[in-house]
């Protein structure tokens, strides 16, 4: 009987403890909403949001990059068990195999993973990001700085929920999707300009 009790607290305790940080930024996300549509009501609400998505080319662009960014974190956050020692394996797996011969494909994925998502921050706030400069040096060093920190900020995370492991090749491999990101958006402007 003691077995079953202490099971049932721990999957109880679990449950709330894994998807609480989820819980919290939807409710935040759901109270913004709430708060516009107290204000002035839900047709009010959808409707500036139908007519912002459809008159503002910079609002569609914000829109994908937050759908992008959500897919990034419900995969590396939100939708993970919890580990036992999120730093049971801090300088990661830097092969195409696990130590037990498995195929691994972590990097390749990690890599692919951020190389949409620098280049939508490109797209999305190209401005805000460059300052102004669209030179390939500049690119780079933004691309890279917004990758590390993101993926720095999804590492740090894993760490607090304990739903994954820190890991220097995601920092890497996530950087590196970033900065590959950057030079194939660069390349993308300069056969456009063409």
């Amino acid at each position: 009987m003691y077995a079953i009790v202490d099971r049932i607290c721990v999957n109880i305790i679990s449950s709330l403890y894994q998807y609480l940080f989820v819980s919290l930024v939807m409710a935040a996300l759901f109270m913004l909403l709430y708060t516009e549509w107290k204000k002035s009501g839900i047709k009010t609400v959808l409707h500036n949001w139908i007519n912002d998505f459809k008159n503002s080319k910079e609002y569609r662009k914000i829109y994908v990059l937050a759908v992008y960014t959500c897919l990034i974190l419900f995969r590396t956050i939100f939708c993970r068990q919890i580990w036992g020692n999120p730093i049971g394996n801090v300088l990661g797996n830097w092969s195409f195999r696990f130590s037990d011969g498995t195929l691994s494909t972590e990097l390749i994925e990690n890599i692919f993973l951020f190389i949409p998502f620098s280049m939508l921050i490109l797209w999305a706030i190209k401005d805000k990001a460059l300052k102004g400069k669209s030179g390939l040096i500049r690119i780079c060093y933004a691309t890279v700085k917004i990758s590390f920190l993101f993926s720095f900020s999804i590492e740090l995370c894993q760490i607090i929920l304990r739903v994954g492991t820190f890991q220097i090749s995601d920092l890497v491999t996530n950087t590196l999707g970033g900065l590959i990101g950057g030079i194939i958006y660069w390349g993308c402007c300069k056969f456009k300009l063409k």
